[in-house]
């Protein structure tokens, strides 16, 4: 939610040849990762809408998602 970090951060992966995707907000990203099945997550832990830590426990317990590596 911070545009100065999130620049940094895709800056960084894309460098390093990584595709990124990008959501703004716990929720947003949870159904993203449902629907591209990223390699893994980067996830802020203050968010709007629904906040990194609910974000990574309903992660973890979808089948679907669980097993993606997340880094908080």
């Amino acid at each position: 939610d911070d545009p100065q970090i999130h620049d940094l951060y895709k800056l960084r992966l894309t460098g390093a040849g990584f595709t990124v995707l990008e959501a703004w907000n716990g929720k947003e990203g949870i159904e993203m990762a449902k629907k591209e099945k990223p390699d893994f997550i980067l996830l802020d832990v203050l968010m709007p809408v629904m906040d990194g830590p609910r974000a990574l426990l309903e992660i973890k317990e979808d089948a679907e998602l669980k097993n993606i590596p997340v880094l908080i």
